[in-house]
């Protein structure tokens, strides 16, 4: 387990690969979990870091409502996004992660900090607030704990594997986006592939 595994920042733009239309940009946030693989966008602490949950989890307007009102509940302008980073975040305007490729512009080291590698990428950690006291001890803490829970189930430690299923591994309400009531589907395809089908089909790793 490494800071790049844990933390894994894209190297391309992300492609969407669900476009649900709602008129309410509130009704996005099962859609928003499966896209986003159940993580921030920004910092990429897990649902399963948090107590409540995807309950716990904010969905974010890259463009604010009060800048671009009419992409209130456009989907391609909403990103999912832990409570830390959406609250730090506020009204500022971030470019997503389908304009730009956020690994191309920062990224984590093994002491849990933030480093910028471009403009951008400094502007996204310091909008963010991803380099607080706080966020860089947790983030370091979850790194020293998940190193040393992989090396206790290599050994096989039942109970270290265990924990990292518990820590690492996808949620147990994943959303069934087949079931999900939309206005209008231009990639329909995406439900049929949510993670899940995939749990449900035998496909889904138990950590990732």
């Amino acid at each position: 387990m490494n800071v790049e595994r844990l933390f894994p920042l894209p190297m391309e733009k992300h492609v969407l690969r669900h476009f649900p239309v709602y008129g309410d940009y509130r009704k996005y946030k099962p859609w928003l979990r499966d896209e986003y693989e159940f993580r921030c966008v920004f910092c990429k602490f897990r649902e399963k870091w948090y107590q409540d949950g995807a309950a716990a989890f904010h969905i974010d307007h890259l463009t604010p409502k009060s800048v671009a009102p009419a992409r209130a509940a456009d989907y391609a302008n909403l990103a999912y996004c832990c409570p830390r980073c959406n609250r730090v975040k506020s009204t500022r305007t971030l470019p997503g992660p389908c304009e730009e490729a956020y690994g191309r512009h920062y990224e984590f080291d093994d002491d849990g900090k933030a480093i910028a590698l471009t403009r951008l990428g400094t502007d996204i950690i310091d909008i963010t607030g991803m380099n607080r006291e706080n966020a860089i001890q947790y983030r370091k803490q979850m790194l020293d704990t998940m190193v040393i829970l992989v090396k206790q189930a290599a050994r096989p430690d039942a109970k270290a594997m265990e924990l990292l299923k518990r820590w690492l591994g996808y949620p147990d309400d994943l959303p069934d986006l087949r079931e999900q009531r939309v206005e209008r589907n231009s990639r329909p395809e995406g439900a049929a592939t949510c993670f899940y089908v995939k749990r449900h089909n035998g496909e889904l790793a138990e950590i990732y």
